[in-house]
């Protein structure tokens, strides 16, 4: 019996790699020319992309759902939220693409870069 658990093991151990969730770290745009031009940068606790810049105090991923908290400067500096309370980012990767929104900004169909 002992013997029939270690494939068994084995092809466990390969399905939950396979199930595991892509990292969106790294640089997306909408077009290609974007990549070279303006992409937006995703690291592990910060966001930068054309007027948006976020730095975050927290980052929680439930499969395709990654969630920051934290806060953003935009539009020339404002920071949002306004107040000293943090705010929240989203970002879902499905299908090759990504959709990152929250505090005010959207950005949809990202492809990521190469």
């Amino acid at each position: 019996m002992k013997n029939h658990l270690v494939p068994f093991a084995l092809v466990l151990m390969a399905a939950t790699e396979s199930f595991a969730a892509e990292t969106i770290v790294g640089k997306w745009a909408q077009s290609e020319a974007e990549c070279e031009a303006s992409p937006l940068t995703i690291k592990p606790m910060e966001i930068q992309g054309g007027d948006v810049f976020c730095y975050f105090n927290s980052v929680e991923r439930t499969g395709d759902l990654v969630q920051w908290k934290g806060h953003c400067f935009a539009d020339g500096g404002t920071r949002r939220p306004e107040s000293g309370d943090n705010g929240e980012v989203r970002a879902f990767h499905r299908s090759g693409k990504l959709q990152v929104e929250g505090l005010g900004f959207a950005f949809p169909d990202l492809l990521r870069c190469k």
